[in-house]
């Protein structure tokens, strides 16, 4: 029987297109993000958006009005059987300069309890934790973190940027969203090692250096070196955890590299485990460019202080 302190939560990482706006009407539409969210057995308890686009404008239309699409998610239940009643929602978006799809985070009140949000117009606040939430879940402190990796400057900007998100590590730490890059993979089949030639198919050759890095035989690979070393600060990997390979861009809409960029990670040192037998790469529900990921991960007590394990299973033992 699980312990009735502990907790599963359902967390997801879902990158919508522009948040479901559209510049040429100017509005946003929702009905793509309501799609892919009714395919969750419940409503999640974490949900990472990759791009929140003009959320916080015209008094934050958008934002209210997202908060009441996930406040309107029927109840489920969890994968022990146990109900999830409907969510009361809030959430934080991040900025920055040239932020223009900043991410965001959005949970479920209930469940998360807010204790702080490092906001980056504060002097006080440092780069690292910048634009991070903290909360409370089951009466274990974590910080929830929203990413959206930028490929805007190459090789060197994933070096820097998963620089930062890996001195994190030393925090207790839920992160997920679009990192425009993944771990190396070894027998993927379709998985691209040149994107040259996928970028130049596309008749785009300028983007090559979007997610790849030039290689002495003229090839153009996939920078995964970046995102290995983001891991080996501390980070454990939802989808590597699982062995699931599944790419999380639709090229249907626009995806390119075929890659499953859309992660879910949390550092060695968060009272949370996820349970690899429910990660998901969500089939597609609407037009956007990419898939919806989730998880169910496990969140220990005080009274059951996280194990040297890397994963949690659904039969917890009281």
């Amino acid at each position: 029987m699980p312990c009735p302190d502990c907790r599963l939560i359902l967390v997801a990482t879902l990158n919508e297109k522009w948040g479901g706006w559209n510049a040429k009407t100017r509005r946003h539409d929702f009905s793509g993000i309501e799609a892919n969210l009714s395919g969750l057995q419940c409503p999640p308890h974490v949900l990472f958006m990759s791009e929140c686009t003009r959320y916080n404008d015209f008094e934050r239309e958008a934002f209210y009005k997202m908060l009441a699409l996930l406040d309107a998610l029927p109840a489920g239940t969890d994968p022990e059987g146990q109900p999830v009643g409907q969510g009361i929602y809030d959430g934080m978006l991040s900025k920055g300069p040239f932020l223009v799809h900043g991410p965001g985070v959005f949970y479920s009140r209930p469940t998360v309890r807010p204790r702080g949000w490092h906001d980056p117009d504060d002097q006080l606040v440092r780069e690292v934790p910048a634009n991070s939430l903290n909360v409370e879940i089951a009466g274990r402190k974590l910080t929830l973190k929203a990413v959206h990796v930028s490929g805007r400057h190459g090789a060197v900007g994933f070096d820097a940027q998963f620089s930062l998100l890996g001195k994190f590590a030393e925090h207790p730490v839920l992160a997920g969203g679009d990192m425009n890059m993944c771990p190396t993979q070894e027998n993927n089949p379709g998985y691209p090692m040149d994107l040259a030639r996928e970028f130049d198919d596309n008749g785009t050759p300028w983007q090559r250096s979007t997610k790849g890095i030039p290689a002495a035989d003229g090839t153009w690979p996939p920078y995964t070196a970046s995102y290995d070393a983001l891991l080996d600060h501390g980070y454990l990997d939802a989808a590597l955890l699982a062995g699931n390979h599944t790419p999380t861009v639709n090229p249907r809409h626009g995806g390119d590299a075929w890659m499953p960029i859309d992660r879910l990670i949390v550092s060695r040192q968060a009272p949370v485990r996820f349970v690899p037998s429910t990660y998901r790469v969500h089939p597609e529900k609407s037009h956007s460019d990419h898939y919806m990921v989730s998880c169910w991960a496990r969140v220990a007590c005080a009274k059951h202080e996280q194990s040297d394990a890397d994963t949690a299973e659904l039969d917890f033992a009281v």
